[in-house]
């Protein structure tokens, strides 16, 4: 079926996300929202996106289509609201945007800019903020309005850039733990039999008094390996 792991279905199906898939269960790629474990794998494949089209290497000048590789942005520019359709309440339009684009994944933040009828969402992960693209754009919230859905530019402001900035690093961590990975360095288990082997000093043979007091690393230690040389001269002298 077309929501169940398979060998052709990496990538989520962009015509089940428009509404249009005529395949069905038999359609090769994800009928569904990607899990937290989808986003930890979709996040480290920068070159293409939650639909597995090639991203290019900047933006479009329009902000529309696949997006950027050097840009992980998580975004939406939400255009065409009809505030005088809510009755001039902000809170509300605020929270029907919040009810419509959180079927789609887990929401961080919504801005709405009241006066310009327009609304900026922030999707914690980038996989959920590109399905959220496609599946909004051209459709209605509570009003009838029909939306346009772009990537949000950068915002100028120093600690919005600085919020974004450990936000986007929260969500790799969250991807990667989420698709299995740990993120604890990996402790090597020697042999209970196991030796350290002697140690040399230095290139030189002897520390110097400055590497004894703080152990600088121009004096780093090393196996002592004299005794295969010794051999070897007995080898050529033989």
């Amino acid at each position: 079926a077309a929501d169940k792991e398979g060998a052709n279905n990496k990538y989520f199906c962009i015509w089940w996300a428009k509404g249009k898939c005529a395949k069905g269960a038999k359609c090769n790629s994800f009928h569904r929202i990607p899990t937290y474990a989808d986003c930890g794998h979709l996040e480290k494949e920068m070159l293409r996106d939650v639909f597995g089209r090639e991203r290019h290497a900047s933006q479009r000048d329009d902000m529309d289509g696949v997006g950027s590789f050097n840009d992980s942005c998580r975004t939406l520019y939400v255009g065409r609201l009809q505030r005088s359709r809510y009755m001039d309440n902000p809170k509300e339009l605020k929270e029907v945007v919040t009810k419509h684009f959180s079927e789609w994944g887990e929401i961080e933040h919504v801005n709405v800019v009241w006066r310009l009828s327009i609304a900026f969402v922030r999707f914690r992960f980038r996989s959920h903020a590109e399905l959220a693209k496609v599946a909004m754009n051209q459709q209605a919230l509570d009003q009838d309005e029909v939306l346009m859905i772009r990537w949000a530019y950068d915002d100028p402001n120093p600690v919005a850039k600085e919020a974004i900035k450990r936000s986007n690093a929260d969500a790799v961590v969250a991807a990667i733990k989420a698709a299995g990975h740990s993120m604890q360095p990996k402790v090597f288990d020697a042999p209970a039999n196991y030796k350290v082997p002697e140690q040399s000093t230095s290139v030189s043979g002897a520390l110097t008094d400055k590497a004894e007091d703080d152990s600088v690393f121009g004096a780093q230690l090393y196996p002592n390996t004299d005794s295969q040389y010794e051999s070897v001269k007995r080898q050529k002298t033989s």
